[in-house]
């Protein structure tokens, strides 16, 4: 016989979703900067 699970708490999904946008806005600043700088790097080493 199947024993039901308890429902997920929403709270804790809420709080994880908002951490994972954070997390991935973050990540999303990084790999600019770091374009941008290796852009800058490249411009550098040719002039």
């Amino acid at each position: 016989m199947p024993v039901d699970l308890p429902p997920r708490q929403k709270p804790d999904s809420a709080l994880s979703v908002s951490w994972n946008l954070l997390i991935d806005r973050s990540l999303n600043w990084l790999a600019v900067f770091v374009g941008v700088g290796l852009c800058l790097w490249v411009v550098g080493l040719t002039v």
